[in-house]
């Protein structure tokens, strides 16, 4: 172990790669199937030394989750064991599970160094930690699913997400936890670590944290070199390297407090010496780090000495102060303690205030505008985040969208007509028991054609209601007079929120069509929808939505590429042809301006006329296919009664809801055991998705006939 002092910190300034360390060292598979399961979604990994009686209750922890993803269980043993008599590998073959993999290291790593191993062995996209004698709550998966959603919601890259953790000494005695936001997170800010009282965002690595598995090698993995503060140094590593760093908002797990090798009294003064150095690390990045220590270093070392005291006495260690402090400038937190919290709270205001502009700065420079309301929140957002009112980790930025199981986010039913809650709504109503929400305001460009589609095969018995979030067109106002629809417009840009008011205002309405504004509708589609439904339900399926078959979507374009015999040709220039959601393998689907342009037809006759596509699927009697994951909707038919049992749609205390309406479908859809029903019968048309966009809209501009109806 290097000797913990500041230029030991100044290190990681460069970049590191602590895997290569231990490349000699062998961990040999002593159980399990490698093949069984070559990709999983996430990856638990138990570092394990010689605990078999608590490893066994940590397995058994992960073995009661639902498997709603793919998983595997990593357990790897330091012990370097690799007798057949191994009481480890006794418990492995007496569990005798087929998620299990169970390794053993010829020589032993030391404990970054088996952190490590386990994230080279590990296969899933996210790595979820736990040690051996810890345990996940019942629950874990479910809900950490929810908060991994969220997390992919941001333009930053999930670098890892830590669970909140009730501790417990038995395990026949565990505490209770009521959870109440049930995927709720907070995002942690860099600043965070240098303002708080704590040096990062991880802690020690256990009860289910999740990990970017690519991230950490990336970044380097955990350097024992910063032992025993390694973890802390990792999670900030990760944030400065990119990637988002969040914590639940609800416990998932239960951590065993017991004495150990990290409680030993020269482990305990490293940990306030790691403490020390880190911050000096962070105060030499800039010109206003070196501020904040100039005026704070002798406090915040005067806190972190007094947080190791603590945690000595909770494990029955008795130490002085002289014993844990091993430089000048303790005790400034006790005469200073008023002055210190007052001048933190303003520098950091200062601090945020700079990076709060340089954001808006960016959003200018990408053709955008922030009003001051929307500058004002953000500001409101940033201090609240800083303020030292929030001295604990676990109460850091109460950020982002939180998803709900059966809450109404919103308020009661408004009153028909009324310019309340910052919305306008031109009734037009006939009181059907369909609607049709139609979500537009942002690509009038194609509004000729799409809403001519649905104006032309839009039967008799449905109302339709055009909804804006965030804005109030005129051109769509003139349209819905027109057509003798409904208009809703809502100053806040929030997706999930306008829906939700919408779908209220048509009280009568059993059934909702939701369609946004670039999605090309062909004939029969409402019918074959409805039709869809009643199949799928008389074949005992209990649905929760049917959408059409989509070309540009991850689950139908293989429907439609299989069918026409294009699979080949999609191949050669596009990759591997598989099912997907578009965010964890085959991104062309979503990502590529040709991939679009290729099922628009551009090489492929086949391909170029939307209504000879869905003449070609529609086949006499309703026929449909059940999609096994979560996919983007632009088109899709539910019940009312299914929008109530989903709690609506979440409502995010930050940000337009992009996408999270469809995330709250397919998710609570698969938790309360109803189907995600795909209809064979109909085809429709989508521009493209967010980044094909802007070369999609030129290509629809040049090809604007074979976008019309056909034959009209």
């Amino acid at each position: 172990m290097a000797e913990i002092c500041k230029e030991l910190y100044m290190k990681l300034h460069k970049k590191q790669n602590n895997f290569e360390k231990y490349n000699n060292i062998r961990s040999v598979l002593r159980w399990g199937n490698k093949k069984k399961e070559s990709s999983p979604y996430l990856s638990f990994v138990i570092p394990t030394y010689h605990r078999e009686g608590e490893l066994e209750e940590a397995i058994k922890s992960i073995l009661v989750q639902k498997e709603i993803v793919s998983f595997e269980i990593v357990v790897v043993d330091n012990s370097t064991d690799l007798s057949d008599s191994n009481k480890t590998f006794e418990l492995i073959k007496r569990i005798n599970s087929p998620l299990l993999l169970y390794y053993v290291n010829e020589n032993n790593l030391g404990q970054a160094g088996n952190w490590n191993r386990c994230f080279s062995l590990a296969r899933g996209k996210y790595v979820a930690i736990l040690h051996d004698d810890d345990l996940l709550k019942e629950d874990y998966l479910e809900q950490m699913v929810k908060c991994i959603s969220v997390a992919e919601r941001f333009a930053r890259p999930v670098g890892m997400i830590r669970p909140l953790f009730k501790d417990f000494t038995n395990s026949k005695d565990l505490p209770v936890i009521n959870n109440v936001n049930r995927g709720g997170i907070r995002r942690f800010y860099r600043l965070n670590a240098l303002a708080i009282d704590g040096i990062g965002p991880s802690g020690c690595p256990t009860c289910g944290m999740i990990f970017n598995r690519e991230a950490v090698i990336e970044i380097g993995g955990f350097d024992s070199d910063f032992y025993p503060s390694h973890d802390y140094v990792l999670g900030y590593m990760l944030i400065r390297g990119g990637y988002n760093a969040f914590i639940t908002e609800d416990y998932l797990g239960y951590y065993r407090v017991a004495f150990n090798a990290s409680m030993d009294k020269e482990v305990l003064k490293n940990y306030c010496k790691c403490d020390f150095y880190f911050r000096e690390y962070l105060y030499s990045e800039n010109l206003f780090n070196a501020l904040f220590g100039l005026l704070f270093r002798n406090v915040q070392y005067t806190l972190s000495v007094d947080g190791t005291k603590e945690l000595a006495e909770r494990f029955g260690q008795k130490m002085t102060i002289d014993e844990i402090s091993f430089r000048k400038g303790y005790g400034e937190h006790h005469i200073k303690k008023k002055l210190y919290l007052a001048q933190r709270d303003i520098l950091c205001k200062i601090l945020y205030k700079i990076y709060a502009k340089d954001e808006i700065n960016t959003y200018k420079k990408r053709g955008g505008s922030i009003k001051m309301s929307s500058f004002k929140k953000m500001i409101k957002k940033i201090l609240l985040g800083i303020s030292p009112v929030y001295k604990k980790l676990d109460a850091v930025q109460k950020d982002i969208w939180i998803i709900k199981d059966n809450t109404n986010p919103l308020f009661s039913q408004p009153k028909t007509g009324a310019r309340d809650h910052n919305h306008t709504f031109i009734d037009r109503k006939k009181d059907y028991d369909k609607v049709l929400i139609i979500l537009a305001g942002y690509k009038e460009e194609i509004w000729d054609i799409t809403l001519e589609r649905i104006h032309r095969f839009l039967p008799v018995g449905i109302d339709v209601c055009v909804v804006t979030s965030g804005l109030d067109n005129d051109e769509l106002r003139t349209l819905c007079k027109r057509n003798e629809w409904s208009y809703l417009a809502t100053k806040e840009n929030c997706i999930t929120l306008a829906q939700n008011i919408a779908i209220k205002y048509f009280p009568s309405a059993e059934w909702i069509y939701k369609i946004d504004e670039d999605m090309f509708i062909t004939d029969n589609f409402f019918d074959n929808m409805l039709k869809t439904y009643e199949m799928a339900q008389s074949d005992k399926y209990v649905p929760a939505f049917v959408a059409p078959l989509i070309p540009i979507n991850g689950y139908g374009y293989v429907k439609i590429l299989t069918e026409l015999g294009l699979v080949d040709e999609w191949e050669k220039r596009f990759g591997k042809l598989v099912y997907t959601d578009a965010l964890y393998h085959n991104k062309n689907i979503l990502l590529s301006s040709d991939a679009a342009k290729f099922l628009w037809g551009e090489s492929c006759e086949e391909l170029k006329s939307i209504d000879k596509l869905n003449e070609h699927f529609c086949h006499s009697t309703a026929q449909y296919s059940i999609c096994p994951f979560r996919f983007s909707i632009g088109a899709v038919l539910f019940k009312r009664k299914t929008w109530e049992d989903w709690g609506e749609f979440p409502v995010p205390s930050e940000g337009n809801g992009l996408g999270l309406d469809e995330t709250t479908m397919c998710y609570s859809s698969i938790q309360q055991a109803k189907a995600i029903i795909i209809s064979n019968n109909c085809v429709v048309g989508h521009l493209g998705f967010g980044p094909q966009t802007k070369e999609m809209t030129k290509f629809y501009l040049a090809n604007k006939k074979q976008f019309e109806i056909a034959n009209s």
